[in-house]
């Protein structure tokens, strides 16, 4: 599920395919509605769960525009016409990311080898 994102956003159990992008607010749930990736108004990319924070990309204040999965295989966040944080996994044509049931934010290439993880799977803080 994907709250406020426009049609092609709609991909069920918490992909974002390539070529997807996210805009500031905006929203990606894992299946089991326990998780959500949000790029968040003041352009900091963070992993909740249940509202509490269990990862971030530390960039608050940077006026983030967008964060997209490229049909590369990079996952990158955008502002002002630069790079402002990247997952550096570009060379992986089709690449998807997913947030998991289990808390974890994996990029998958397309034979479902992980190349980029959070780390973050069953974590609590």
């Amino acid at each position: 599920m994907v709250a406020g994102c426009a049609a092609a956003w709609a991909q069920a159990g918490g992909i974002l395919q390539p070529n997807s992008t996210m805009f500031p607010g905006q929203v990606v749930y894992s299946p089991n509605q326990r998780y959500h990736l949000n790029l968040q108004k003041d352009g900091n990319v963070v992993l909740y769960r249940q509202g509490q924070v269990i990862w971030a990309t530390q960039t608050n204040g940077s006026r983030a525009k967008e964060l997209r999965m490229q049909p590369d295989g990079n996952f990158v966040l955008y502002g002002r016409g630069k790079t402002l944080w990247a997952t550096n996994t570009g060379g992986n044509p089709g690449a998807q990311l997913r947030v998991q049931n289990d808390g974890n934010m994996v990029i998958y290439t397309t034979d479902q080898r992980v190349i980029w993880a959070t780390q973050t799977a069953r974590r609590q803080r």
